[in-house]
């Protein structure tokens, strides 16, 4: 997962500068304000440290090609397991969205060292995955066909849980 998340910040800081060639020892750094254990937690209250976005246009926009952009995260999330296979996800994006009710991932995994859980439709996949011993987590979306622009869309948001 930890190179997954170095080729997206790679692929969109290569987008954001105009690069063709692949970028060489470019990193983006945030501090953490805390991190600690939340293994024996069933629910988290997590804050969005980074996001990034990348989206391609095809060649009918007048702008083609990859675009994408990584900035301070700002969403929050709260997160509840719900037996054995379920983690009910719910964003401060969707209320804000007016949503009244967050969606119901499934677990794919879940022990004392890390959670992770899926949700997905015919329109788009959502992962999340925590390591409990430090409390940190990604948040992946993925959608093939994004309705603007008709081609693939992803967003990482990279947060911190208690």
């Amino acid at each position: 997962m930890r190179h997954l998340l170095r080729v997206v910040i790679a692929v969109l800081l290569m987008a954001l500068t105009g690069c063709s060639q692949q970028a060489q020892g470019e990193t983006f750094k945030v501090p953490f304000p805390y991190t600690f254990s939340v293994a024996g937690n069933t629910s988290f209250a997590c804050e969005a440290l980074v996001s990034a976005d990348i989206i391609g246009r095809p060649k009918e926009y007048s702008t083609n090609g990859v675009e994408g952009s990584v900035g301070k995260g700002t969403d929050k999330i709260a997160m509840n397991i719900k037996g054995e296979k379920t983690l009910n996800f719910f964003s401060g994006a969707s209320v804000e969205a007016g949503s009244s009710e967050g969606d119901n991932f499934e677990i794919v995994q879940n022990d004392a060292q890390k959670l992770m859980a899926v949700w997905f439709n015919e329109k788009f996949i959502s992962t999340v995955v925590l390591n409990k011993t430090n409390g940190l987590g990604i948040w992946l979306k993925g959608n093939p066909d994004f309705f603007i622009s008709g081609a693939p869309y992803g967003s990482v948001i990279y947060m911190v849980c208690r």
